[in-house]
């Protein structure tokens, strides 16, 4: 079984969608850190935040909170997953920001985002289509560019 550790934008994003499950019925078990699950409790999306009850979500400080050095442009919750995969020596990240992406990919740290999480699911037959999806996250409120959006119809054989 993976280890995945997930950041706070695809957990918000997921739950928008009440998608969240997917991550469960792909990587059966997930990681949180203590930053991301402290964002999503005092974040804007409070009312959809209590993960703590999903027997699925491990919620777990780093070992050395003393030898976080803050990195320019990223949260302490994106901060904690990178320290977090490299201390467990996990498989996959979850997480959508740029900055941390970039950083996750300088230390070789696989990754993945919200829509590489949707791409999964319709590929092992979870979801029939991920244009719905992302309509609707457009809609409620998150940003999606244009060109990835696309990307992402096209890698899924949905017309653009």
């Amino acid at each position: 079984m993976p280890k995945v550790v997930v950041d706070t934008t695809p957990i918000i994003s997921l739950l928008t969608i009440d998608s969240l499950e997917l991550l469960e019925k792909i990587y059966h078990t997930i990681i949180v850190p203590k930053a991301v699950f402290d964002e999503l409790e005092e974040g804007i999306a409070k009312p959809y935040t209590d993960i703590s009850h999903y027997p699925w979500i491990s919620i777990i400080e780093i070992s050395q909170p003393q030898k976080v050095t803050p990195i320019a442009g990223l949260d302490k919750g994106e901060l904690e997953v990178i320290l977090l995969a490299e201390e467990l020596k996990c498989d996959l990240i979850v997480m959508d920001e740029l900055m941390g992406r970039t950083q996750a990919r300088k230390l070789g740290i696989p990754l993945t985002g919200t829509i590489g999480v949707l791409l999964r699911a319709k590929s092992l037959n979870l979801i029939p289509e991920i244009k719905p999806l992302l309509t609707e996250l457009v809609d409620k409120g998150r940003w999606i560019n244009k060109k990835l959006m696309d990307k992402a119809l096209e890698l899924a054989g949905e017309t653009v």
